[in-house]
């Protein structure tokens, strides 16, 4: 299975924060296949070699014993998933697994280049399915390629009882009653036993989650549901007659139709606020709002680079060409925003409101 560990926000205000001129940024592709993995410790290893290879030889010595040691950690290299991304610096180590393909990196600068973690927030093509029904329970962690991963769930060895008919020992047996609303509390117990071996593998993430659940027993689940990320559609098809290769084409097709859907409403609401002057998609406005603290939300073009940099009143100085000192705009933008507790998603440039490369929902008019 993936094992994904994002930053958290405090996780992402630290690296943003974080100032050493020996500040070392690496990212590699990975898998949780054991060759693919062991491909991935190689190229880690040789994105290490590289930035220590940039650095000064004071430097180098202070950051090199981590960064062998996350190396040469076995631990670390039995849980992986699509990409890794490592921050060094002296006396400071942080490395994530993540869901995303991400381009490889090696940088070395004053400053993290969090970038990679940034476009790692994009509108979710990750998600779970719980296959629901009377024989029992499956979760799988769906992404935006590959197999799904089937999730093991510690369900209870009396789970299927739950439903069957009370035998009263050769005297009047007392049947359950039938019909829509006849078995709503044995329903209700039986889904709520699943979403009780389920909710530790959903509470891992936000992923959306999607039910695929027999016409009886859908509407107990979600009567019950605790998880906030339970999605209104789910897959129709009876889960007993799904494999996993259908799980997951099914479940593509909910995701794709759930983010659209998000963005749609996300687009209303920059409209509706624009003549109010609470929304912004110049990219002057939004860097200077970003700066103050204004903005609530912020959508940025996910392959948008240019280079340059942006001063402490919001001015924005774009470069024609990348230089020691410069980093994507987008990215300190979608940085200042995280500082000041806003929420940042990065989407293709189809999906922005205006052509530009950003786009800001804002907490008051400017």
């Amino acid at each position: 299975m993936l094992h994904v560990t994002l930053p958290t926000p405090e996780d992402l205000a630290e690296l943003i924060d974080q100032r050493h001129a020996a500040s070392v940024s690496l990212v590699v592709p990975s898998s949780n296949r054991p060759a693919e993995a062991d491909a991935a410790r190689l190229a880690l290893r040789g994105a290490v070699q590289d930035a220590l290879g940039q650095l000064g030889a004071e430097d180098a010595a202070e950051v090199r014993p981590a960064l062998d040691e996350l190396v040469d950690d076995d631990g670390f290299w039995r849980r992986q998933a699509r990409s890794i991304a490592v921050f060094a610096a002296p006396g400071v180590l942080h490395a994530f697994t993540l869901p995303n393909r991400l381009e490889p990196l090696v940088a070395v600068g004053d400053r993290f280049d969090v970038g990679p973690l940034l476009r790692s927030l994009a509108i979710a093509q990750e998600g779970w399915v719980l296959l629901l029904h009377e024989q029992g329970a499956r979760l799988f962690a769906v992404s935006a390629e590959g197999a799904p991963e089937e999730q093991p769930l510690d369900l209870p060895d009396d789970l299927h009882s739950i439903l069957e008919i009370t035998e009263q020992g050769g005297q009047a047996d007392l049947p359950r009653a039938k019909g829509a609303t006849g078995e709503t509390p044995e329903r209700r117990r039986f889904a709520s036993a699943v979403q009780d071996a389920a909710l530790p593998h959903l509470r891992t993430t936000q992923r959306p989650l999607i039910l695929a659940a027999s016409n009886d027993l859908a509407p107990a689940y979600r009567a019950v549901n605790r998880y906030e990320h339970l999605l209104a559609e789910g897959i129709e098809q009876h889960p007993g007659s799904l494999d996993a290769g259908r799980v997951a084409e099914l479940a593509r097709g909910v995701l794709d139709r759930h983010g659209a859907a998000e963005l749609v409403a996300w687009r209303q609401r920059f409209e509706d606020r624009f003549t109010a002057g609470r929304s912004a998609g110049d990219l002057a406005q939004v860097a200077r709002a970003a700066t103050l603290g204004q903005v609530e939300e912020l959508l940025i073009d996910i392959d948008w680079g240019v280079e340059g940099s942006i001063d402490e009143a919001g001015v924005v100085t774009e470069l024609p060409e990348p230089t020691p000192d410069a980093y994507r705009i987008v990215d300190e933008i979608a940085a200042r925003v995280l500082r000041h507790g806003g929420a940042v998603r990065a989407v293709r440039a189809q999906d922005l409101p205006n052509g530009s490369p950003v786009a800001a929902l804002l907490r008051y008019a400017g």
